[in-house]
């Protein structure tokens, strides 16, 4: 047996949850407006989910996803490129939804908090798409931070040692001492 609902933690369908969500996505979309009392009319949990779905598939601009991939610290890079050209086009205000693993979470994670400290995407977009005319120029504040703290090492372990080239194309500091 599961849990029993309670007031206090009330167990909610997937068709309420669908129907909140699509609320809070497109408030004032003709598909979304009177769904609730459409929805609430209807007291079969079936029919009430093809109720929302319905909707859901009959918005006006449809819902849509931005996936980003992982793969270390070189895919939140490559997302992060892709972010910037997207905002360039400015089409990344748009998406409803975004989903990332690994690499593509940390830059995930990072646009996520910018929006929610801004509480503004159209800024964050803005500030994405800037490109300086001077490559001196400095960077939004959000990515130059960034970029001076995503080292996957620590970023003041070259402080007594700079990495030394090894046999491979990679770095080595096998060598490095707390000496110096």
């Amino acid at each position: 047996m599961g849990p029993t609902p309670s007031s206090a933690n009330p167990v909610l369908r997937f068709s309420q949850v669908l129907q909140e969500e699509l609320q809070a996505l497109r408030p004032g979309d003709a598909g979304v407006d009177g769904l609730g009392a459409k929805a609430d009319a209807t007291a079969d949990p079936a029919a009430r989910l093809k109720t929302v779905l319905g909707a859901a598939h009959g918005l006006e601009h449809g819902l849509s996803g931005l996936c980003l991939s992982g793969g270390g610290i070189r895919s939140a890079t490559f997302n992060l490129g892709a972010l910037q050209g997207l905002a360039r086009l400015g089409v990344l205000k748009q998406f409803d939804y975004l989903s990332s693993v690994s690499g593509g979470g940390y830059i995930a994670s990072w646009l996520s908090s910018w929006i929610q400290r801004t509480q503004s995407p159209q800024a964050v977009e803005e500030s994405l798409a800037h490109v300086a005319r001077d490559a001196l120029a400095p960077e939004p504040e959000p990515i130059a931070h960034l970029r001076r703290y995503s080292n996957y090492r620590h970023p003041l372990a070259w402080a007594c040692c700079p990495p030394t080239p090894g046999p491979s194309s990679r770095s080595s500091s096998a060598t490095c001492s707390s000496t110096g």
